[in-house]
This record gives structure tokens, sequence and C-alpha cells, in this order.
């Protein structure tokens, strides 16, 4: 229990450090020096083919996990895929996804005050990143990497989607503005880091009911 709990405890609120590449590149990126822009056409923005938003969501593909393996299972009981600290590892379009951004399931007040269910959701501090200076046109993330063909992040627009890239399709690029908890911040200053051009956007609930947590 008090491995799970290490295990947990360990944020992927630092997931970008993780990735021996874009890891350096995240470093350099001085959010603080970021400032709020209006981006009301974001909606409708997105470039890639398959938004969720004019198209089918494509739905993860899965398969049952090695029973001696610890699996993550969603609210109503079932396997959603292998654990790997608080990763999930799912099959995506016959390719192995590593999903990150899992985190406590809680619920806080005005001041701070949090309940927690003893369940693991979505964690809203991911973000992903664009070459305009408002949050418009094509994502990126720095999801790559990961020792996995296809890497995902949780974002939050209301309710939570998860942005899949392709490692193979990591290359440098400029970015300008990034995109978390429902809100655009653009950099004072364009960042040339190593980033992956999101491919696919699913809802979070094609992958299952939370809270999850571990069998």
């Amino acid at each position: 229990m008090l491995l799970v709990v290490a295990l947990i405890g360990t944020s992927l609120g630092t997931y970008a450090d993780q990735t021996p590449g874009p890891s350096r590149d995240a470093k350099k990126m001085d959010k603080s020096k970021s400032y709020r822009v209006a981006s009301p056409n974001r909606t409708y923005s997105k470039s890639w083919g398959n938004s969720h938003r004019h198209s089918k969501p494509r739905r993860a593909e899965r398969s049952e996990p090695n029973t001696d393996a610890i699996v993550w299972v969603d609210a109503t009981g079932k396997t959603v895929g292998r654990a790997l600290s608080s990763n999930l590892l799912l099959p995506f379009q016959g390719q192995l996804a590593l999903i990150a951004g899992l985190d406590s399931d809680r619920n806080c007040d005005a001041n701070d005050v949090c309940t927690f269910s003893g369940g693991i959701d979505w964690n809203r501090n991911y973000s992903v990143y664009y070459t305009s200076s408002d949050c418009s046109g094509a994502a990126y993330s720095f999801g790559g990497n990961q020792g996995t063909p296809v890497s995902g992040v949780p974002v939050f627009e209301g309710d939570t989607y998860i942005y899949l890239s392709k490692s193979a399709d990591t290359t440098r690029t400029s970015v300008s503005s990034y995109f978390i908890n429902q809100v655009c911040y653009a950099f004072s200053e364009p960042y040339s880091v190593y980033v992956a051009p999101v491919t696919a956007v699913i809802p979070a609930s094609d992958i299952g009911v939370a809270p999850y947590s571990l069998k």
C-alpha cells in the first residue's frame, strides 16, 4: 500500500521533466512571463483532421491486460488499462499509448478546502501549445519520448479531453501560447521547443468513468 501511495504521490505535474529531450525545453519556458489572452474562436480553430467538436471522436481500442499486472479500473469496475505509476497504458488504434495526468480525485471550495474521494481523476494542470499567440490553429504536446508510439495528456475544457500525439512526430517548433484549464496564455516571446503535433482528441469519458482506482 505504501508503495502504491508513493507512486501516486509522484504528481504528473512534472511529467514534462520525465522526457529526455523535451524536458530541457520545458524548463526553459518561463510561464511567469506569459499573459492571459482572449481566444473566443478557439473552439472552432482546431485545424487537425478529426476534431472532437466536428466529427465522431475516435474511440480507444481496449484489450484485457495481463492478469498479473496492476491495472486501473473505473467507477463502474471496468478495467481501462495497465498502471504505470500514475499513468495509464492502453492500446489506441493498434498502437500502445501512454496517457499521463491521473491525480487525486478532490472537491475543493472557494477557500481551497478540499475533500478527497480516495480515487483518482484527471489532473487539470496539463497544457497544450500553439504556434499562434491566441491558442488558435493546431495544438502541440510534450507527450513524446515516453517509450510508446503514442502519448496523451488530459486538457480540461469544461470537460476533460485527451490530446494524443505520435512520439515519432516530435520536432523543434516555435510556440507562442498555451491552453490550460480553460484559459489561453500567450508567451511574452516565442519559445523554440521539441513538441509533437496533436493528431487526435478524444473525450476522457471514452476511456472510462472517473474516479479510477488500482486493482
